[in-house]
């Protein structure tokens, strides 16, 4: 949830920080219609965070929603 909370705030140096600490990239807020961290990112338009998380070895940028939405779907909203 920091993490998520983190690239909702588009704060790039404590993403990489949480990151680094091994918290999962891929967590999905299930109060929240299952986004992820990247996903909140590029709902968020930061693009310094996206970046940054498009460069983590284990995100997976195809998961989707509750809607069937990927965060590259959001990205391009």
């Amino acid at each position: 949830k920091e993490l998520y909370d983190a690239c909702y705030k588009g704060n790039t140096g404590r993403v990489r920080e949480l990151v680094a600490q091994g918290a999962d990239v891929n967590w999905q807020n299930v109060n929240a219609a299952n986004y992820t961290g990247f996903m909140m990112a590029c709902i968020n338009n930061r693009v310094e965070t996206v970046r940054y998380l498009l460069t983590v070895d284990k995100i997976n940028v195809n998961l989707v929603d509750s809607c069937e939405w990927s965060g590259f779907y959001w990205a391009c909203m």
